[in-house]
């Protein structure tokens, strides 16, 4: 496993405490799964797939990425 060092700037660093205290993992724990959602997101975009957040059965908002 590598190591690396991340400088976060504040308002990054507030969203992941706040996320840390929210789910009880630590900040290495969520950055590992924000690289996931994130590989497996451009993964399905290359297949054609979408990814969009659904609320009451209706597509409230469809998420863009590069």
């Amino acid at each position: 496993m590598s190591r690396m060092s991340v400088k976060l700037g504040p308002k990054a660093d507030r969203v992941l405490e706040n996320l840390r205290e929210e789910t009880g993992k630590s900040k290495t724990e969520l950055i590992r799964t924000a690289i996931a959602l994130l590989d497996h997101t451009v993964e399905k975009k290359k297949d054609g797939g979408r990814l969009v957040i659904i609320e009451d059965g209706k597509i409230e908002q469809e998420i863009i990425l590069p």
